[in-house]
């Protein structure tokens, strides 16, 4: 009885522990991608957290050492608490780029309409539409998923949807960059406005590095959901795309640097080029840690059985569906079912009916087939409702 109470308690520091360091990560791109300090300060908070969680989890392995079959699983477990605390660290290296003044070009904080999901942070006062509502039905309204909400100092990662939202509450919401207009308009009664690209007036050699950057950041938030996927699937194929994706970012890193000491011959002051070389370093350790994490849980079954009860109870969820034959899906392209856009949920990747490769955030025209293996990331209601209309009785 004793070894169960240990094993739930792991498991929900665990669960705690997954959804802040990814919150870390999303508070972090964002402080300096949408010019936002008041994130940065909030990805320091999380920090803190993350060390009471990580040293709550350790106390825990190592009061239960005596009841593992192996010391080895002991280990194991410590060391993904290590890696996560990596990745604690890559999100602060970030996130201190605003609080410390490092600095970016001006071009860099005008051109974030271009992503295709954005984050936001939102006080709220007495007199707005939003207070006293609930959190589904802000996310019901203007189709952004609440992250994070913080109540009287302490905050509730993926809160639940009847938490009702207060005055003085401060939340975080994530959504399709498209839905930032209706989320505005909903909260404070107008929107902003974003220039186009092509009013940006960019120099061209800085574009490049802008657009290399932003890869950066999406192979490294990848790189992270799929390292999940093969700890949550124990799947060797995944993990090894995980690889892939690390190597690539090493790639992107040293031309990143070639890239900046180009661009920085022609600057009077190339000073706000170091907060680019910082993004990109900061990339990688993330990309690094996502690879060691992959890796680590192919060696342990009580690992993977441990960490896919802790990645159950997140209100966010990952998971693998096989498409089956007759499916409603059939024959619709990736643009035609817009799951992001009608739901918040995001195909991380698409593995082609008797394939081997998976193909990244899926877009366009891509056909969907009888066969199709999908890796989805969304709020755990719509995954059940989403596997029950497609009579998928369990993950794969």
């Amino acid at each position: 009885m004793e070894e169960e109470h240990r094993r739930h308690n792991l498991k929900e520091v665990l669960t705690e522990l997954k959804d802040t360091t990814e919150l870390m990560l999303d508070l972090a791109y964002s402080s300096i991608l949408f010019d936002e300090k008041y994130f940065g300060g909030e990805v320091m908070e999380l920090e803190d957290r993350v060390d009471d969680l990580i040293n709550e989890a350790g106390g825990i392995i190592i009061s239960a050492a005596r009841g593992m079959a192996e010391t080895e699983d002991m280990v194991r477990l410590l060391r993904v608490l290590s890696i996560v605390d990596k990745m604690a660290e890559a999100a602060s290296d970030i996130a201190e780029i605003k609080l410390t003044g490092i600095g970016l070009p001006s071009h860099f904080l005008k051109s974030m309409n271009l992503l295709e999901e954005t984050i936001a942070g939102v006080t709220i006062e007495d007199g707005m539409k939003v207070c006293g509502k609930s959190v589904s039905e802000l996310e019901n309204e203007t189709k952004m998923v609440v992250l994070a909400l913080k109540h009287e100092g302490r905050w509730s990662i993926n809160p639940s949807g009847d938490r009702i939202l207060l005055a003085g509450d401060r939340i975080i919401v994530k959504g399709p960059f498209d839905a930032l207009d209706d989320f505005e308009a909903y909260i404070y009664g107008r929107s902003t406005i974003f220039p186009p690209e092509e009013e940006l007036n960019e120099p061209e050699e800085f574009r490049s590095i802008r657009e290399t950057i932003v890869e950066m950041k999406n192979y490294s938030e990848l790189a992270v959901d799929l390292a999940y996927s093969s700890m949550l699937f124990r799947d060797e194929g995944v993990s090894e795309e995980v690889g892939m994706l690390e190597s690539r970012l090493d790639s992107l890193r040293k031309e990143i640097e070639e890239m900046v000491l180009r661009y920085a011959k022609r600057m009077e002051d190339p000073t706000p080029l170091a907060g680019v070389l910082h993004i990109a370093w900061s990339c990688e350790r993330v990309s690094d840690a996502a690879l060691e994490l992959a890796e680590s849980s192919l060696r342990s079954e009580l690992l993977s059985a441990l960490l896919s009860e802790a990645f159950e109870e997140s209100e966010e969820i990952l998971t693998r569906i096989e498409i089956p034959k007759g499916s409603r899906l059939e024959g619709k392209s990736m643009a035609e079912l817009d799951l992001e856009g009608e739901t918040g949920a995001q195909i991380i990747a698409i593995r082609k009916a008797g394939g081997k490769r998976w193909i990244y955030y899926p877009k366009g025209d891509i056909p969907i087939e009888a066969g199709d293996v999908l890796i989805i990331k969304g709020e755990k209601g719509f995954i059940e409702g989403f596997m029950k209309e497609l009579k998928v009785s369990k993950p794969l």
